[in-house]
């Protein structure tokens, strides 16, 4: 019958070699002729992001642990966990990381790899992971930086940020916001009245940017005493 050996837990993707001798009170067998093999392709294992991380920067880097010995990895991002919304698929990376700058802000994201060996081999998938990235920042957009005079009751406007999002807008005579703010708003509407901060219906899909109506900027007045200091009115 067949002989045989148990070996201990080998590293995956390694190709080996193998003889046997026999031996006994006559002597030692000449070594059979060498046989090879080589361990599986197990699927690696995602590192960063962490899975279920938030507030991840643009663009997102993703990181996984390289394979010795491998062709090539592919990696797949999509917007569903079942990878039907794919929308990264990048099949010939040579590193184990990857700059995607294909996402959107404020978005969840779901992302996988597999391994090719030089042959083709395929490795299956690895594990998936899902991370959410950064909320953007939104642009202002009017009245323009350093214009002057405009009327105390104006108009300020942002770009929309994507996604269900409140704003905070801030109004001061103070660059550095530590002081003198004089209108302190946080809506989930895109308007936002002096005479009512309570929010308005939301913006449609074709709302291009998020309006404050009627913030009044702050008019100066002078003491009513002899003295020269100067102070603002506030909303």
């Amino acid at each position: 019958g067949a002989s045989f050996a148990s070996l201990p837990s080998l590293p995956n993707f390694t190709t080996y070699y193998w003889r046997v001798n026999a031996t006994n009170v006559s002597g030692t067998s000449a070594w059979s002729q060498p046989w090879s093999f080589r361990t599986e392709l197990t699927p690696t294992v995602l590192i960063l992001p962490q899975d279920n991380q938030i507030e991840l920067s643009m663009p997102t880097t993703v990181v996984w642990e390289a394979m010795p010995g491998i062709d090539r990895y592919q990696l797949q991002i999509a917007t569903d966990i079942n990878f039907t919304q794919i929308v990264e698929d990048v099949n010939n990376i040579q590193q184990a990381r990857y700059e995607s700058s294909r996402l959107e802000n404020n978005k969840v994201y779901y992302w996988r790899v597999k391994l090719f060996a030089p042959d083709g081999e395929p490795s299956n998938w690895s594990a998936v992971r899902k991370f959410t990235t950064i909320i953007a920042t939104p642009v202002l957009a009017l009245p323009y930086d350093g214009v002057q005079d405009l009327s105390s009751t104006t108009t300020l406007s942002w770009n929309s940020v994507q996604g269900d999002v409140q704003y905070r807008l801030q109004v001061s005579t103070d660059m550095s916001f530590i002081k003198n703010i004089t209108t302190d708003i946080t809506t989930s509407s895109p308007e936002v009245s002096t005479r009512s901060t309570s929010a308005r219906a939301p913006a449609t899909a074709a709302t291009r940017s998020a309006f404050a109506r009627s913030v009044p900027l702050p008019r100066p007045f002078r003491s009513s005493s002899s003295s020269s200091s100067a102070g603002f009115f506030l909303p």
